[in-house]
């Protein structure tokens, strides 16, 4: 079987194209340490990522030698996972790695990076890149095809232009400071380090965002269709996290930590 006819590696498919690679699919994941969230992964999640394996001597898919995530220190797992945010969100330039406007970047050369800067020189493979973007999956901040990967959110590189604008059906919600609320009454919310606005239509997930500011947290409602009338463009990221340009102060409502 080789790496393009790989799909369903969690329950969360979704079917975003990315050129000719198929299925763009959503992996669950745990805040447990890796050791223990690869022997907890759903057994055709763990049939999927040894099927890549499998599938290397096929294709262009880098060899397994020695990299084994599972008997990484919290370090370790902690310095690629970093690693692997900086090269899909923030600079793939500085690391070779090409980045088409979604986002998408080739898994081989996200494997050829990690294998670079491993200190005992193991090669990583397609699949072991996989399985590290499955068990630091939060949130559902990376998205994986046969063959590419993206961060879902937070970019701050230009080389991230996406093409999916959408119109939300529900309204979305922003957690924010209650500092910033005043500011946002005044001129909108604003995308400040990154390129887009970042909204959810998952109430608890952004309440436990505005939660991390404690007492000061405060919650504002957009409702997109109103923010589309006046020039908002909103692009699906294909998870529960939607990407927008500037919203007006109009469009933004001030609401209780319950969404009401």
């Amino acid at each position: 079987m080789a790496c393009h006819d790989m799909a369903n590696f969690g329950n969360g498919l979704s079917h975003s194209s990315h050129g000719n690679s198929g299925y763009s699919t959503k992996l669950n994941s745990s805040s447990e340490a890796p050791s223990s969230v690869w022997q907890h992964l759903q057994p055709h999640i763990r049939d999927a990522i040894m099927t890549l394996i499998d599938a290397s001597s096929n294709t262009k898919c880098l060899p397994v030698k020695g990299v084994a995530i599972e008997k990484f220190s919290s370090d370790q797992f902690e310095k690629f996972s970093r690693l692997i945010t900086r090269a899909l969100r923030h600079v793939p330039e500085a690391f070779g790695i090409e980045m088409d406007r979604d986002g998408w970047v080739d898994l081989n050369q996200l494997a050829e990076l990690l294998s670079s800067q491993s200190a005992s020189c193991e090669q990583w493979s397609v699949a072991t890149v996989a399985h590290l973007l499955a068990i630091s999956n939060l949130n559902q901040r990376f998205q994986v095809s046969a063959t590419h990967c993206r961060a879902s959110y937070g970019h701050s590189t230009t080389s991230f232009q996406p093409t999916d604008v959408d119109c939300p059906e529900v309204p979305l919600y922003h957690g924010t400071n209650a500092a910033t609320l005043l500011s946002i009454a005044s001129v909108g919310l604003l995308p400040m380090r990154r390129r887009f606005i970042q909204l959810s239509t998952d109430l608890t997930y952004v309440r436990s965002l505005a939660e991390l500011h404690g007492s000061q947290a405060g919650l504002i409602r957009v409702d997109p269709a109103t923010a589309i009338r006046q020039g908002v463009q909103f692009f699906n990221t294909q998870t529960h996290v939607w990407l927008s340009t500037p919203i007006p102060p109009d469009c933004c409502e001030f609401v209780s930590a319950t969404g009401k």
